[in-house]
């Protein structure tokens, strides 16, 4: 093989291997929330499922974003303003897959809804904790990778069963595939040169033996 024809192939290979990395990863994100007042405490969201021809290897689900509490109170009767002191709540987020039917992660949350002062008569109070930060990671089961692939979508849910918990975010699906290693590749283009050598050894040997023949 040529020296150039040599460098276009290991280039093609390169670039071949590139793109097929690329390829490996594939990453669909949805916005969710839980915004209940009176009764809704569950948010769903529904991602297209990898309809590639590579094999899953692995699958990643996120959920990031911000979590708060909130209080309605409800003072009245009072001729001078009240201190309400400050309330340590807590609340947990759950991470399901509507496919597997069974949560995949949860996060758990411990803040306080601030003191304030009512204003007299009478006077409702709605009241939030600080916004914290949503991380929850999960990786899924092995044995469940075939279920995030071929048409249509995986659905995830996240549920609070403290009704007064809120949610706004995303949760991102990423998949990982099968794809060959650049040693695969490697060896790949050390087989086509050796290839390309012995045809050059034939053809040599076949041009010699017709002259000869002549």
């Amino acid at each position: 093989m040529r020296p150039k024809t040599a460098a276009a192939a290991l280039a093609a290979c390169a670039l071949t291997y590139a793109t097929s990395a690329n390829a490996g990863l594939y990453e669909v994100s949805a916005p969710i929330q839980i915004l209940q007042f009176e009764q809704d405490f569950v948010g769903f969201a529904s991602l297209a499922k990898y309809s590639g021809p590579e094999k899953i290897t692995s699958v990643t689900v996120t959920l990031t974003g911000k979590s708060w509490r909130y209080h309605d109170y409800t003072i009245c009767c009072e001729d001078v303003p009240v201190v309400v002191p400050a309330l340590p709540v807590s609340w947990a987020l759950e991470l399901s897959d509507n496919d597997l039917q069974f949560p995949i992660g949860n996060q758990l949350f411990n803040s306080a809804l601030p003191s304030f002062t009512t204003t007299p008569p009478a006077e409702d109070y709605h009241i939030i904790t600080p916004k914290l930060d949503v991380s929850i990671v999960a990786t899924t089961f092995p044995w469940s990778l075939d279920q995030y692939a071929g048409p249509g979508e995986s659905e995830f849910r996240i549920l609070s069963e403290t009704l007064e918990a809120q949610f706004e975010g995303v949760v991102t699906m990423r998949i990982t595939t099968a794809v060959p290693e650049f040693e695969v590749w490697g060896l790949m283009l050390f087989g086509v040169a050796g290839a390309g050598g012995v045809l050059r050894r034939q053809r040599a040997k076949l041009l010699a033996a017709i002259t000869n023949a002549a």
